[in-house]
């Protein structure tokens, strides 16, 4: 038994052996350096990154390394509307205008706490005329299940954007040029800091009872006038999101893998009334003509209940005098793509300067141009390259070149060319005032009422 125990002991020492010469086992070194903890970062690091990563014009693949931005305004996203106010006349016959109340759509990019938000100060010449808060949704695609199953994760950026909201409860009765500061709200700490600056002109069109006006003359509309907007355009270029459900709370419209990359451009109007052909492009790349084996473009004007809609009536109750002004956009799906897709053109493959023209009967509505780098991206506008403008992820400011005296789908122009762009925002780079400059003068800017 002894002997036994003996043979054992001396296998144990020897599997042990063994054991230790194939397997070593090393306490690891801790490199102090390495150990440290990340330097956190700050809003303004965020920007200083990013304005690095663009500082080259000609090479567009820095460019697009927009991801992990932090509190920073998705200025295509922002919609302010004027919407009227109802009171009651003391006589409780009918309905009196009160003032008007700003309904509007904000989305800034980063990451935020739940019950984060924005407020809104409204201010005219220094003044306070009015304030409120405004719920904010907060999109984190970490926890976007329906994105996990499709390719372009990496183009989707975190967010919160603007639940619906107002200060309808305290109407302003003010109206023209006012200012709009907005104010993020963390939600965890109730912290506040200011993301962006704006600047509104708010107009009133009456509502006349009987030809000589009555003791209650009724309820006026009012608007916000977006002139300033018509020599710039949004273009999209990533497929899986838009702008136009921007009123909704579905931040992307998820679309098919044949369908990714399709471009499309956003742009204001105040339209004419007519109706719409077959409208088709017509490009150019390096002076050169494209050849276009689809031409037609889808172009779209959307409901009155879609982004970008605002619209007023000026009116009596005489048949001889109505007269309505709508700020709108058509949205132009072009038979172009970034990559590979179905019956596009994809200009990833030419690289270089390209022009193009919205044609219909004979008419271009638009031109527009933009440059495509080396790496089959778009390249920023300068206003972005700049950091003067931001948009999201693959979406690009572009300069739309109005024909002289207006096109046909163009019933109201007024040249702006120092009113800036996303309601007050100040152009700074030589070529967004150049296409400022640059629009033509068409009809009448804002409807009156005749005495």
């Amino acid at each position: 038994m002894k002997r036994n125990f003996t043979i054992l002991l001396i296998l144990s020492f020897a599997l042990a052996a063994f054991a230790s010469a194939q397997f070593p086992v090393r306490v690891p070194s801790i490199d102090r350096a390495k150990s440290q903890p990340a330097r956190p970062t700050t809003p303004q690091m965020s920007s200083e990154r990013n304005a690095e990563s663009t500082a080259t014009p000609t090479s567009s693949a820095a460019r697009q390394t927009t991801t992990n931005r932090q509190m920073v305004m998705d200025d295509g996203f922002t919609f302010f509307d004027a919407e009227p106010a109802k009171g009651r006349n003391p006589k409780n016959t009918g309905d009196i205008d009160v003032g008007w109340f700003l309904k509007p759509s904000l989305r800034l990019i980063g990451t935020f706490p739940e019950n984060s938000g924005f407020r809104l100060v409204i201010k005219k010449g220094g003044k306070e005329l009015g304030k409120f808060f405004c719920g904010g949704w907060v999109y984190k695609k970490a926890d976007d299940i329906q994105l996990r199953a499709r390719r372009g994760a990496d183009e989707i950026e975190d967010f919160m954007q603007t639940k619906p909201c107002s200060n309808e409860s305290s109407p302003i009765k003010e109206i023209g040029q006012m200012d709009v500061d907005v104010l993020f709200v963390d939600g965890a700490t109730d912290a506040e800091k200011l993301v962006r600056q704006h600047k509104i002109d708010v107009h009133k069109l009456p509502n006349i009872k009987g030809p000589k006006g009555s003791e209650y003359p009724g309820v006026a509309e009012y608007l916000i006038q977006r002139h300033a907007e018509a020599p710039f355009g949004i273009m999209h270029a990533g497929g899986n999101y838009h702008y136009g459900g921007a009123l909704a709370q579905k931040p992307f419209k998820y679309a098919d893998d044949a369908s990714r990359g399709t471009i499309s451009i956003h742009f204001p109007i105040t339209p004419d009334k007519r109706t719409y052909y077959k409208t088709f492009l017509r490009c150019s790349a390096n002076g050169q003509k494209v050849n276009l084996q689809v031409d037609s473009v889808d172009l779209r004007r959307p409901s009155s209940a879609a982004y970008f809609f605002e619209s007023a009536l000026a009116q009596r109750n005489d048949p001889r005098f109505s007269e309505r002004i709508t700020f709108t956009y058509l949205n132009a799906i072009l038979p172009l793509s970034v990559g590979n897709a179905s019956g596009k053109f994809n200009v990833s493959g030419t690289p270089g300067k390209w022009e193009c023209s919205l044609v219909e009967n004979g008419e271009a509505y638009r031109n527009f141009r933009f440059e495509v780098g080396s790496d089959g991206n778009i390249a920023q506008h300068p206003e972005q390259r700049s950091g003067n403008i931001n948009l999201y992820n693959k979406t690009y400011l572009v300069e739309l070149e109005i024909p002289a005296g207006g096109s046909s789908i163009d019933e109201r122009l007024l040249p702006m060319p120092t009113a800036g762009i996303f309601y007050g925002i100040p152009l700074s780079t030589t070529e967004g005032k150049a296409a400022a400059a640059k629009v033509p003068k068409k009809g009448i800017a804002y409807p009156s009422i005749p005495k």
